[in-house]
């Protein structure tokens, strides 16, 4: 039984238009100056938006009454959670840091050059180098 292929005229044209595509130069962008400022909806915007916004009949705006409440949860309520937020926010969290050295001298710093010419040999084996050119100093 012969098989029957339909294409109508809306396959077509979208057939013609798809041949007519070309592919940009490599390093050559189709929008080299970007998607324009304020163009599609975020979600921070539209927060910051209706935050600025006073409410009819209200003295204060969303910001203001916010903040307030957040005083209030914090203060009156004693919330904890909010209490350390607000301080994170104003004062910032403390620096946390992990020290990955010996007695602040590099870890490299404490192997022998066989031990890094071992860990040279086996990144490069990793990644297919065959040879290393180049460098000073000792070699196998």
């Amino acid at each position: 039984m012969e098989k029957v292929v339909v294409v109508d005229e809306r396959t077509k044209a979208k057939q013609r238009s798809l041949a007519n595509l070309k592919r940009f130069p490599k390093g050559v962008s189709g929008n080299p100056n970007g998607r324009p400022p304020g163009s599609g909806l975020s979600l921070t915007t539209e927060i910051k938006r209706k935050l600025a916004e006073v409410p009819n009949g209200s003295k204060a705006s969303n910001i203001e009454m916010l903040i307030d409440k957040i005083f209030s949860m914090a203060l009156k309520e004693k919330n904890e959670q909010i209490i350390k937020q607000i301080w994170a926010y104003v004062d910032g969290m403390p620096k946390q840091s992990t020290d990955l050295t010996t007695n602040g001298e590099s870890i490299y710093q404490q192997l022998t050059d066989e031990q890094l010419n071992k860990i040279i040999r086996a990144k490069t084996e990793k990644l297919g180098i065959t040879e290393i050119d180049g460098g000073e100093g000792k070699t196998d």
